[in-house]
């Protein structure tokens, strides 16, 4: 029953917050440590904060990730769905890289994909301006 009740209360603030969004099918997850996540129509991911600093780092993300997007060839979560304590983007296709799943799909040539695909990331990611990524939020410790 308890989990019917935390569906309903997560409907009506996603409708609330969106009333042109149809909800056709909707699924929690509380598995997370730092926000519920909600699946609406099996595309759009809604997620909730649990404590403040989640939430703190939900807000800078909603404003980070659109301008990451200019730098970043890989996707990357777009903020859609922004409301006051939650946010919601379209589900990137694909399977999580959980350590099981490498295992079973491993191989030299896999890793060397992998490899490249990080190193490219972590490159673009690094072309991001810091300037620009201390304005939208993102802490930043100085020397």
């Amino acid at each position: 029953m308890k989990a019917q009740n935390d569906i309903f209360i997560y409907k009506e603030a996603i409708r609330e917050s969106f009333p042109q969004l149809e909800i056709n099918h909707i699924e929690l997850d509380l598995r997370g440590w730092d926000n519920v996540v909600v699946l609406v129509n099996h595309e759009i991911i809604f997620r909730f904060p649990r404590r403040p600093d989640a939430a703190r780092q939900l807000e800078i993300e909603t404003r980070l990730l659109p301008g990451l997007r200019k730098y970043v060839t890989l996707t990357i979560p777009y903020p859609e769905f922004v409301a006051h304590d939650f946010a919601g983007y379209r589900l990137i296709p694909g399977e999580p890289l959980m350590k099981d799943l490498f295992q079973e799909v491993c191989s030299p040539e896999l890793i060397r994909h992998l490899a490249h695909q990080l190193g490219q990331f972590l490159s673009e990611l690094h072309s991001f301006p810091l300037t620009r990524a201390i304005e939208l939020g993102v802490p930043h410790v100085s020397d």
